[in-house]
């Protein structure tokens, strides 16, 4: 009866609500809008599939070859368990020039010594005292070594990574992982990696490790030492198993938060959740809340061009940069009311709250003010995220921190207020954490710790914890036709929005608990070397 029903649509339109409405049960109903949008939609890529990759930890053996570091300079940054002055004592030994330089009290000192030196060792990633806010001190001081030509980074974290890919302890370096492989594609020349070690041995077990690791002779950007097993961290194709699915514990008395706003992704999802369940909405974005309805004048005009043109009109002393401005408000309120009458319509309940995620306090009181109105809350989507892409070189501090904090503040935040009884938790990362990717040390470094956390929360609470790493999105505003093209040619293809939403909440109704996952068009060896992309 469906096939036959479909057969007779005109459109994908017609073709959704048909299925729809011969669907067995709302969960089992976007499998097939996914394929209706894969097989109509140019922007998705041609015939480049759409994927599910998970991270796992490979074994390798030890480098084949030693570096030769007789004579080289080595700064270290310090901890304070003792293994930097047993790394420097042993470099030493092989013939090289290290000092041992604290990164918080001797600042000056490090600047200086950084501008001359051959390699950095960086330990403050396995001390007790290390918190992810520490990335942006050490994103200046990774920036000065590489612009002064240092020509060997080594990273060294702490993040307690078990059998279960589960971390234990997310302070002790998330975020520099995505912050290297960043470097790695925009320096091909730097040999620079991270390395994951396990802080219950001795010092002189760990040093060693940092030692034996600095010297090998590879091009591995992230490494995990246990014991004497070596690991490399990598994508592996996963697809998801469709028929084991249970479905969305959501009624129409359940409350999902929401940030990032009424636009893009995050409005995507939080239409699917109406569509679905009719339950409650509450957003949170930057953006004030649209306030009556959009001009007469330029309300109906859809076309870039001419709508430029009204807004100049109306207001003719404008300058270009402050007409693109208007514009873009334009749209963007647009976006804003579409999003709320169709969740409106759907028969969800929604509310926008204008706030910045940043600001901890404030999204803290949101939180308790909603569990003092509702009682509950059964799902959390953190969508919210800016991107400031620069080369090295022209990435200045405030940049990073800003890229920085919008994700991982909203991160932490969430994890300290919303309670342990929560069914599901998403954090929105991106492939840039996955792969590092060439202009994005900061978004990377941001999602990379969004990815951390998700693991740190998964071994905490029963609900479904999960950061996926998204690839570049069809249709959001964020690629244009030029940037389209280059995926094209490197074989990356852009995530269909319904296939794309679909994928999420199958992702949420599978009964295994995978706390990272990896959703593109394209293979790992697409991403990795591509000039620019642009993720969730």
């Amino acid at each position: 009866a469906l096939s036959e029903a479909l057969s007779k649509c005109r459109s994908i339109a017609d073709m959704v609500a048909c299925h729809a409405s011969h669907a067995p049960n709302a969960a089992s109903a976007p499998v097939a809008l996914a394929h209706a949008e894969e097989a109509n939609d140019d922007a998705i890529g041609d015939d480049i599939p759409f994927e599910r990759y998970v991270m796992r930890t490979r074994s390798i053996e030890e480098a084949a070859t030693r570096l030769n570091i007789q004579g080289k300079n080595v700064v270290l940054i310090p901890d304070s368990l003792g293994v930097a002055p047993v790394v420097a004592e042993q470099l030493k030994a092989l013939g090289a020039k290290a000092r041992v330089i604290c990164f918080r009290s001797e600042r000056e000192a490090l600047n200086h010594a950084l501008e001359h030196t051959d390699a950095l060792i960086h330990l403050w990633g396995i001390d007790p005292a290390s918190r992810m806010d520490d990335t942006l001190a050490f994103f200046e001081v990774a920036r000065t070594a590489v612009l002064n030509g240092t020509s060997h980074l080594l990273v060294v974290t702490a993040l307690g990574l078990d059998e279960h890919q589960l971390v234990r302890q997310p302070e002790r370096g998330a975020g520099l992982a995505g912050l290297v492989k960043s470097l790695a594609r925009e320096f091909p020349q730097l040999n620079v990696r991270t390395l994951d070690v396990d802080v219950d041995q001795f010092p002189a077990e760990v040093a060693q490790s940092v030692v034996q690791e600095f010297s090998s002779d590879d091009r591995y950007n992230e490494v995990v030492r246990r014991g004497a097993a070596r690991y490399t961290v990598e994508a592996v194709a996963s697809p998801l198993d469709l028929s084991a699915l249970k479905g969305l514990a959501l009624n129409e008395q359940s409350v999902v938060l929401l940030t990032g706003g009424a636009k893009g992704i995050t409005a995507l999802v939080a239409m699917e959740l109406a569509r679905r369940h009719r339950c409650t909405l509450e957003l949170v974005g930057r953006s004030a809340e649209p306030v009556g309805a959009e001009s007469a004048l330029t309300r109906h005009e859809t076309d870039p061009k001419r709508l430029r043109q009204l807004v100049l009109q109306n207001s003719p002393g404008k300058k270009p940069a402050e007409v693109e401005r208007e514009v873009k408000r334009l749209l963007a309120e647009r976006e804003h009311r579409k999003t709320i009458e169709t969740i409106e319509a759907a028969g969800g309940r929604v509310r926008y709250h204008a706030l910045d995620v940043q600001d901890a306090p404030a999204l803290e009181g949101l939180i308790a003010q909603l569990y003092a109105e509702h009682g509950r809350i059964d799902g959390v989507v953190h969508g919210a995220g800016v991107i400031e892409d620069k080369l090295l070189k022209d990435k200045t501090s405030e940049s990073f921190a800003r890229v920085f904090n919008t994700k991982v503040i909203a991160a932490n935040t969430l994890r300290k207020a919303i309670r342990d009884d929560v069914g599901f938790v998403v954090f929105f990362s991106s492939v840039a954490s996955a792969f590092g990717n060439r202009g994005q040390v900061d978004y990377a470094s941001a999602n990379d710790a969004l990815d951390k956390l998700a693991r740190a929360w998964q071994a905490d609470i029963a609900g479904r914890v999960l950061s996926v790493n998204w690839g570049p999105w069809a249709d959001t505003g964020m690629v244009n036709e030029s940037l389209r093209k280059e995926y094209a040619s490197k074989n990356i293809g852009l995530v269909p929005k319904v296939g794309g939403v679909a994928a999420l909440l199958d992702e949420l109704a599978s009964p295994v608990l995978e706390a990272q996952v990896v959703l593109m068009s394209g293979k790992p060896e697409s991403f990795i070397g591509t000039a620019a992309f642009t993720g969730a």
